[in-house]
Order: structure tokens, then sequence, then C-alpha cells
């Protein structure tokens, strides 16, 4: 970037009125070079209306200095095809005028990872710039079978997760999030959860020790298996858990208690599938791994709304899709 490029940009960043809170690029770049707003006419600027009209993102245009990233993430990326440039204001926009709620956007929030100025944020929490006082850490999401990564960003200090990036190093996702990845997780800080178990005495729950409540399950599952056998237990465990979780589960029953008698809530949803694929190939498993999508002659689906389903599958699909057409 030059001098009179970083003046040309900064004169964008003097005009928005930004708050310190939010991530701005352009901002960091009028500080490095040192450019004086008193040398920047903003007297023939715009104002536009701020969009708040979407669940979970904002979209201030008045912040906006056209660079396209938020057009190229939705149109190439995510394939979603609903934000482009106005040709009247040269700024991002939706179909026919509407505003972003009005619109046929999922809010996957790729718009919101991609923006260098704070112009499309999280409606939620605008602490998306204030890295270096949040700890990132990388986990799975757990809301489908896809299995892409994220980067969720914990303020340690509250015990809090204040927002969430799709991991770029992922071959599954490759930054990309559904709306239920990247805004989805106010369960985890949810006032309804128990935090603290739970034993039946008299006929009312009451909060218990986790010292005392895993004695009380090992030793009314002793007195089953005691009476009963082994195979009058039976465990029922659950994907939003992880593969170590669910290993470790059903290594539990097996193991410990003795019996096989051990299921998992993708049976009833994947029944079908699995049967196909042990019939037809000896495993209830995928054959093919994600990143094969791009290289497919022939993708073909059936039984499935695999956009509302496994947006993230969608995306690759119609990536191919797209360069075949190219």
């Amino acid at each position: 970037m030059t001098d009179s490029d970083a003046i040309a940009e900064a004169a964008r960043c003097l005009e928005c009125g930004c708050q310190a809170n939010t991530q701005c690029d352009l901002r960091d770049y009028a500080t490095e070079y040192q450019v004086d707003y008193r040398e920047i006419n903003t007297e023939e600027r715009k104002m536009f209306p701020v969009d708040k009209s979407s669940e979970f993102i904002v979209f201030d245009a008045n912040r906006c200095i056209s660079c396209g990233s938020c057009v190229h993430a939705c149109q190439t990326e995510s394939v979603h095809g609903i934000l482009n440039f106005s040709e009247s204001s040269h700024r991002p926009s939706f179909p026919d005028g509407a505003t972003m709620g009005d619109s046929n956007c999922v809010q996957c929030g790729a718009c919101v990872q991609v923006c260098p100025t704070g112009a499309l944020t999280d409606k939620r929490d605008k602490s998306h710039s204030r890295v270096e006082m949040l700890t990132p850490v990388k986990t799975i999401c757990t809301y489908c079978g896809v299995g892409c990564r994220v980067e969720l960003y914990v303020d340690a200090a509250n015990n809090k997760i204040r927002y969430v990036k799709g991991d770029k190093t992922s071959p599954v996702n490759q930054g990309m999030l559904c709306v239920k990845g990247r805004f989805g997780f106010d369960f985890i800080h949810s006032e309804e959860r128990l935090t603290t178990p739970l034993i039946r005495k008299s006929g009312e729950l009451v909060p218990a020790s986790w010292d005392e409540t895993v004695s009380y399950v090992a030793d009314k599952l002793n007195k089953i298996k005691s009476m009963y056998g082994s195979d009058s237990l039976a465990g029922f465990s659950s994907a939003k858990t992880t593969n170590e979780d669910n290993y470790a589960f059903q290594k539990l029953f097996r193991r410990e208690i003795g019996t096989n008698n051990i299921d998992h809530c993708a049976r009833l949803c994947h029944s079908s599938t699995v049967t196909g694929l042990e019939a037809s190939f000896g495993s209830g498993a995928m054959t093919n791994d994600i990143p094969s999508i791009a290289h497919s002659d022939v993708i073909f689906i059936i039984g499935s709304d695999t956009s509302a389903a496994h947006p993230i599958i969608a995306s690759h699909i119609k990536q191919a899709v797209t360069k075949a057409r190219a």
C-alpha cells in the first residue's frame, strides 16, 4: 500500500465515526501512516442507515470501504449468492434493495469474519477486535456430523465465550461456518443449564456434590448388575459430545459393566444410510473425504436437504458445481 492509498482509505476511516471496540484494519493503517484528519475533506460524505434488521449481524455501510471481501465470501466461498455490490452506492447490498433481515441471508457470518473495518459485526457482541484480551481455543463444532473446526474466543476472567470463528486451517470447513456453528453457543452460558448434580431424596431433587453423585450412580449400577446381570443395563450416548467422550462411554459399558447394550442417537437418523453403506461396502461410514468433493465428476444426492442439514458440505458441493460451469 502506498502513502496516497493509505491517506485515501484513512479518509473513509475518519468519516465513519469509528468506535475503538470494533476491528478495523483501516484505523490501524491511518495510525501507522499518521494521517491528519484536518487535511481530509469529508463534507461530501453520504450517510447510510445502519441495518440492524437481522438476527445476528449488524451492517453499517458507513464503515464500508468497498473492499469486496464480504461479497467474495458470500458468492465464491460459502456460495450463498446473497451479497453483491450496489450500482448506486458501490457498497454491498441485498437482492431487490432489501434489508439483511428481509433477504434470504442465512446468517452464516462469513461476511463478519472477513470484514476488515467492522462494517459487518456480531450483533450481540462487538469484542471481536480485542483478541489480545481473549484466549483462542480450537475445538470441533458438535451441531452435526460434518466436523467443522471452530476457534472459540474466550474471556478467561469471566469464563465466557465472546465469539466464534471458523478455523481456516481445517480441511473440512476451511474457515466457513453455518449460523449454528458461529452464533449458536448461547446455550453454554444459559442460566437454565444444570451446573450442579441433583439427586432425588424423599421425592425431591436436591443439589449434591460430584463425589456424592458419582458414588450414588456407581452404587445403583452395581446393585442392578448383581441382581439382574450386566445385560439388564444399557447406555445411550449423544452426537453432541466428542468422539473421545463417546469412546470412553462405550468402553465404560463394555469393559466395566460388561454389556454391549450401548446405543447412539445417530442410529435413528442415519439408520437407512448406515444399512445401505454396510450392505454395499461392508461399513456404515462414508467412503470419501470432504475435500474430494471438489474433484468429483458426478455428485448425486438423494433423500437429503444438504443446504439445511449440512450447510458446509452444501457449500463444498456448490463450489464444485460453480467451478465445473466456469
